[in-house]
């Protein structure tokens, strides 16, 4: 047979709000039941199939995973492909864990490559595997300013021009934050 359930889902991450946490688990609940009914069928590859259409299922989203999403009584149900695949083949997901793509392939949602882990273990494979790194400078989301600017409050205080105050008020920066940049201590790569 193509799918095995484990009686049970539960929720798989963090939750900011009870709503929230209710929301992820009526989803699991729900594209379970339909997998339980052979309405969906699960393959250990990663596909989900509908068998009254014939059609696999899902879309991309905007981060690169995998989605469904089924309309019951004018309520849009949606899950991620990966999230139903490890529900079906591995079994319940723990309250404050995630499903990781072992490879770091995010369409790559064959069962054996799916594992648990808590949010920080996930964050540290991201960084691990280059799926994602630390930004700096400009790239940064926490930067007020651009490399060029960088270079302009050194140039200007190297001159003379410029005394560190003078330069935290034309840049709208701390004294400390203007004293880090001449140091080199922040923006160390330019």
């Amino acid at each position: 047979k193509h799918n095995r359930l484990v009686p049970g889902p539960s929720p798989g991450c963090p939750i900011k709000s009870l709503a929230r946490y209710k929301k992820i688990v009526s989803n699991d609940k729900f594209f379970l039941r339909l997998v339980k009914s052979g309405i969906l069928i699960v393959s250990k590859r990663g596909t989900v199939k509908n068998v009254e259409t014939g059609n696999v299922l899902g879309h991309e989203k905007p981060k690169g995973y995998m989605s469904i999403g089924m309309k019951f009584e004018g309520v849009v149900h949606h899950i991620l492909i990966h999230r139903l695949v490890f529900l079906v083949w591995h079994g319940k997901i723990p309250l404050k864990m995630f499903v990781n793509h072992k490879d770091g392939n995010k369409r790559n949602n064959y069962y054996l490559n799916l594992e648990l882990m808590t949010n920080g273990e996930n964050v540290k494979h991201a960084y691990d595997t280059g799926l994602t790194y630390a930004r700096k400078g400009a790239e940064s989301s926490a930067s007020k300013l651009t490399e060029q600017q960088v270079l302009k409050i050194r140039k200007l205080f190297e001159v003379g021009s410029h005394t560190k105050a003078d330069l935290a008020r034309k840049f709208d920066m701390s004294h400390k934050a203007i004293r880090s940049i001449i140091s080199r201590k922040m923006w160390s790569d330019i």
